[in-house]
């Protein structure tokens, strides 16, 4: 069994194993539907008070949640892993929001997921490509989730807030053909805790990065 490195309210993917770990009941639940994304009218008011804890929809298109610091560091954590192995790749790709993109690196966690590290400007970046369906895992995630889109994939948007620290990270998963994606952008926000970075501007990497990149990052 495995939790998406997130707050619980964004993917569930899971696995059949006889050492797995018994699961929250809100997302037993979830997961006994055999469904892939569970309908807004299905989630009960149990599940729904436990997918949404800390968690909120802000005005301008994206789900807020609270997280602690070492979260917000996900992207330092890719880079100093053991694993990590250092690369200059050049991306041909628009410039998104004045900056140029460029492959810094390269994670292999295991045969399944590999994530990338992308240069952005004076931001690192990351990219995480999941095959669940060659891994055996059955992804699930609650529809009212999904309130965005990369391409003709329906997509989930978040900030995760480590709140009075100034440090906060968006982060975009999606789906499609078999893999699933979590872009990682960390985030500088202001003394009242908004970001800096604009909704646009994160949905347009996803873009970026799922489009063009689309062919080098598929298994």
């Amino acid at each position: 069994m495995k939790i998406s490195r997130f707050a619980p309210f964004l993917v569930v993917v899971c696995v059949t194993s006889a050492n797995a770990q018994p699961l929250p009941e809100a997302v037993a639940s979830m997961l006994n539907r055999q469904k892939t994304v569970v309908p807004a009218s299905e989630i009960t008011a149990e599940e729904r008070a436990y997918l949404w804890q800390n968690t909120e929809v802000d005005r301008r298109g994206y789900i807020r949640t609270e997280s602690p610091i070492a979260y917000t560091e996900m992207v330092e954590s890719f880079r100093g892993h053991p694993l990590f192995e250092a690369t200059t790749s050049r991306v041909d790709a628009d410039p998104v929001g004045d900056f140029k993109i460029s492959l810094s690196g390269m994670l292999k966690e295991d045969r399944y997921r590999t994530t990338y590290i992308f240069k952005w400007g004076i931001k690192q970046i990351a990219l995480t490509a999941f095959r669940y369906r060659d891994a055996g895992v059955r992804p699930v995630v609650a529809e009212e989730f999904l309130q965005q889109k990369v391409g003709d994939a329906r997509a989930t948007l978040a900030l995760a807030v480590a709140k009075g620290t100034g440090r906060g990270i968006w982060k975009m998963g999606w789906m499609n053909e078999g893999i699933d994606y979590e872009l990682w952008v960390p985030d500088d926000l202001t003394p009242s805790d908004e970001p800096k970075i604009r909704t646009e501007t994160v949905i347009k990497l996803g873009e970026v990065l799922a489009g063009v990149m689309n062919e080098k990052l598929k298994p």
